[in-house]
């Protein structure tokens, strides 16, 4: 499912987006009539046009609260913007901690779900997916699979398969010593 659609569907408390999107772009007139947004001081980049568009006024309050007198890109911002996207709280501190810490890129891997793309440890892979699982469920959720990349290759894991998650887990915990 493509991220603007799930966030259509209600799935995604928000949705980032920028106009180097060209699809992005095509559906833009109909966010901004029809969601809350900020587009600015939300820049990965510099010159280049961000949007964030929620679900509702009290998500974008709560963001823009939360944001008061955050730098942008720093830290901070990082794991401000990671809980408004709806990722797992471990994967968020994951992140701000390995943004801080290179040093922990080592255990960095990356977790796709159902539009939802963030970086996690090693050591969260399970939780973090049974967090995915359990926050977004959705007509079809158990067809929909969920993938761990390391480096360059894609892991399918099948919906709820605790077990392949920890042997995927363990293989990496004896990769990574």
């Amino acid at each position: 499912m493509k991220d603007l659609e799930f966030f259509l569907k209600g799935y995604k408390p928000s949705y980032y987006n920028t106009e180097l999107d060209e699809e992005f772009t095509k559906h833009l007139p109909e966010l901004i009539k029809s969601y809350p947004y900020i587009d600015m001081g939300i820049e990965l980049m510099d010159d280049v046009q961000y949007y964030l568009f929620f679900q509702n006024d009290v998500l974008k309050r709560e963001f823009e609260e939360r944001m008061e007198g955050v730098p942008i890109r720093s830290p901070e911002f990082h794991e401000i913007l990671g809980h408004a996207l709806g990722y797992p709280p471990k994967a968020v501190h994951f992140y701000v901690q390995a943004e801080r810490d290179r040093s922990l890129k080592k255990k960095k891997v990356g977790i796709h779900y159902a539009s939802i793309s963030c970086s996690s440890s090693i050591d969260d892979i399970v939780d973090n997916a049974f967090w995915l699982w359990n926050t977004y469920s959705f007509q079809d959720a158990t067809k929909e699979p969920l993938r761990i990349r390391i480096d360059t290759k894609m892991h399918e894991i099948s919906y709820k398969d605790r077990e392949t998650l920890i042997k995927l887990q363990n293989a990496l915990f004896v990769s990574a010593v």
